[in-house]
């Protein structure tokens, strides 16, 4: 009778659409088929699932874990503590006790008795396995290398049951769409990371997340909140959980967040910082790891460097980067040090070569499905193209940059390849230069990057000063210089101060600089009734 009437109501959700119980009703019929028949579980075990199914489509998270507790009680009834296990641990993520829902301990109680369970502990051994197998080969061979994700798809393919067993596979998915260049889905992936990480209270899972979702922040060109996200990484950090987060990364994780932290901090004005931040990374990775952390931590290092184009530095940092990558065997990040390292070879040597160097690595990245760096070497191979003289091909290079970054999102480079189309067009166009210069400026302003910005002033008031427009020039600048400190690190500071000194002298300037002081000394707020007080209101 009682099956009949649960059968009824099924029926009746079916026809009305009422489904706000729907899931409890299939739980309890699955109660009802056990006690008709204990021997008979399969009827119990389809009935279990669908209000599971059910629930999970509802959001309702309580009916899917009292379905979850009844089928894992099925399960271990009939020796299946592995099934039972899994079907628990991903119902039970992120309930905290409570004497309100009893089930939550008793599904807590349940989950402890399966864990020490020798299939359970056999499964959770092989996974182990396996992850640190992907994770040997994505070090080794490459991140996009076929071995390396065919390893990370069989882990993916087992479903994992609960979140930290799940990690490794979020973060190959975040990792591999990252090297493919695409940005925004590698964003999302770090952000699912974060979210199931702080639900299961998992701090070295939500610690690497917010470190991840910083540097796509950073590519997206949203600097302010990459350097937010990479400082909530960095204060996050505990001893008590690194290894963990290295298990699963293959990363010390203080050597990488604090690498993070430089390269977000170095588009915001902060450069001093920046290098301070990258210097303490490499001490860091040294100590810790001089393999893959090292090479990483260098590797990275370009986006420092480069952008604030140091070839010299640049250079020594990709020799002993592929230096340590050989000796260890850390394949992931040969590719990319080699385009970095042909970029600055060319500035300082011989420019055709780096020209030709680079473009055969850029061409072996995209032979392996890498898009990661196409904007940043692009940016790099104009820079080359300009220094030979080649100003035609590097403004073609130029373009297909600024298209790349519309099609993928990757925006950090946007400002600086206006900048050098300035640059290219300074001598033949002065207009168009300054269109472009305007331009860079625009796009740094609306990201906060202010390195990037000063970078575009620089030339920008060069090229006004240049055409006698000594007062723009001088605006220009001191917009852009504001919390400046001059530091070796980046020496166009020093150099925008400097032209800064030479407008002053400009008769042009001097006079609008003691007109705009005599406005400000002659401010009043204005009171309309101070100033009409014979007035009323609608007349004023």
């Amino acid at each position: 009778a009682g099956l009949t009437r649960i059968d009824q109501a099924l029926a009746e959700t079916a026809r009305t659409g009422h489904r706000y119980y729907e899931a409890e009703t299939h739980r309890i019929r699955g109660e009802l088929l056990l006690k008709r028949d204990p021997a008979d579980v399969g009827l119990a075990e389809e009935a279990f699932l669908a209000a599971i199914t059910v629930a999970q489509e509802q959001g309702a998270r309580s009916f899917e874990l009292r379905a979850a507790l009844a089928l894992a009680r099925l399960y271990r009834s009939i020796g299946r503590s592995a099934d039972a296990h899994a079907a628990l641990a991903r119902a039970l993520e992120g309930f905290p006790p409570t004497s309100g829902f009893p089930e939550i301990a008793d599904a807590k109680a349940l989950l402890a008795e399966l864990e020490r369970a020798e299939p359970v502990r056999r499964e959770r051994r092989d996974r182990d396995i396996r992850a640190k197998y992907a994770q040997a080969l994505m070090i080794t061979e490459g991140y996009t290398s076929d071995a390396t994700e065919a390893a990370y798809r069989r882990i993916g393919g087992e479903r994992p049951s609960q979140v930290g067993d799940r990690w490794p596979v979020l973060y190959s998915q975040w990792v591999q769409s990252a090297q493919r260049g695409d940005y925004n889905a590698s964003l999302a992936a770090a952000q699912m990371q974060l979210r199931e990480g702080e639900q299961a209270g998992l701090p070295a899972m939500t610690a690497s997340a917010l470190r991840q979702a910083s540097i796509n922040l950073w590519q997206l060109g949203r600097f302010a909140e990459a350097r937010v996200h990479a400082k909530r990484a960095r204060e996050m950090y505990d001893v008590s959980w690194a290894t963990d987060a290295r298990a699963v990364t293959g990363l010390d994780f203080l050597a990488a967040a604090e690498c993070y932290l430089a390269i977000t901090t170095w588009p915001l004005g902060d450069i001093d910082d920046a290098y301070a931040h990258l210097n303490t990374a490499i001490a860091r990775a040294e100590a810790t790891d001089p393999a893959y952390t090292l090479v990483t931590v260098l590797a990275q290092g370009f986006y420092v460097l480069a952008l604030a184009r140091r070839p010299s530095e640049t250079l020594e940092f990709a020799d002993r980067a592929i230096a340590v990558a050989e000796d260890k065997e850390v394949g992931a990040w040969v590719g990319p040090t080699s385009f970095f390292r042909s970029w600055a070879h060319g500035r300082l040597n011989i420019t055709s070569a780096g020209i030709a160097d680079l473009r055969a690595a850029l061409d072996d990245l995209h032979e392996r499905g890498i898009g990661l760096f196409d904007c940043t070497a692009l940016a790099l191979l104009a820079d080359l193209q300009a220094a030979a003289g080649a100003a035609d091909e590097a403004l073609i290079t130029i373009a297909e940059g600024i298209q790349a970054s519309a099609d993928s999102g990757f925006r950090c480079e946007l400002a600086n390849l206006l900048t050098l189309r300035g640059d290219l067009l300074s001598s033949r166009d002065p207009a168009a230069a300054e269109a472009a210069y305007r331009e860079a400026i625009t796009v740094a302003r609306a990201q906060g990057g202010r390195t990037f910005e000063l970078l575009a002033a620089l030339p920008l008031a060069r090229l006004l000063k240049t055409n006698n427009r000594p007062l723009d020039a001088h605006d220009i600048l001191v917009s852009a210089l504001q919390g400046f400190t001059p530091t070796p690190q980046l020496p166009a500071i020093a150099q925008a101060q400097s032209l800064l000194v030479e407008l002053l002298e400009f008769d042009e300037v001097k006079t609008a600089i003691a007109h705009r002081q005599r406005r400000l000394d002659l401010h009043v707020p204005f009171e309309p009734d101070a100033l009409w007080p014979a007035l009323g209101t609608d007349e004023v």
